[in-house]
């Protein structure tokens, strides 16, 4: 990795974390974050029918359901608020889905296009960055955040080094009480572009 670094032309990183990392090895290090296309989520974050089968409110999270998530505080959090959906899409990559599996207020919908996200965003009252927090999930700069907020939704996340500049814009947690008290304000926001049905 380091020779890699060395010997190219040009470096990017997505964090600043992994820029601190690169860039004295590097001679051309460029710290360029992730972003989101917009004009497509605002194309077709729109009224639907997908979901119109669980009941509101509706907690939700999109991306692989791999090491990096924390299935267990998402179980813990479904399991105390029972009067709570929790609708999570994704392929599954761990054998161990912390009881998720079992919950009846948890929906696990597997892998769904990309083309089909803003259309599932639209029905998410509150979105969630459930990672677990270590080295590698500190140096993410979670392309689904600028998804979430491009369509105007409220997100819950763990305190990513990488988000603390969104401060404004995002609700901390670590822990699932944390979470639940937060996911709690992010519901009695009153954007009127969140869906109440």
């Amino acid at each position: 990795e380091e020779t890699l670094v060395r010997d190219a032309d040009l470096v990017t990183v997505t964090a600043a974390l992994l820029h601190e990392k690169w860039a004295t090895t590097s001679s051309n290090c460029l710290l360029l974050r992730n972003g989101v296309d917009f004009g497509f989520f605002e194309r077709n974050c729109v009224p639907n029918s997908l979901l119109s089968d669980i009941p509101r409110p509706l907690i939700g999270f999109y991306g692989g359901l791999a090491e990096w998530v924390d299935l267990q505080l998402i179980a813990t959090i479904a399991r105390q608020r029972t009067d709570w959906s929790f609708v999570l899409i994704g392929d599954i990559f761990v054998k161990d889905l912390a009881g998720l599996d079992r919950l009846p207020n948890v929906h696990l919908l597997g892998r769904k296009p990309y083309a089909q996200m803003p259309l599932y965003l639209y029905h998410f009252n509150v979105c969630l960055i459930p990672f677990r927090l270590y080295n590698v999930t500190h140096a993410v700069d979670p392309v689904k955040f600028y998804e979430f907020i491009s369509a105007g939704k409220p997100v819950v996340s763990v305190p990513l080094e990488e988000m603390k500049i969104y401060d404004d814009y995002v609700y901390f947690a670590d822990g699932p009480q944390a979470f639940i008290e937060q996911i709690n304000r992010a519901l009695s926001e009153t954007d009127l572009a969140t869906p109440t049905e």
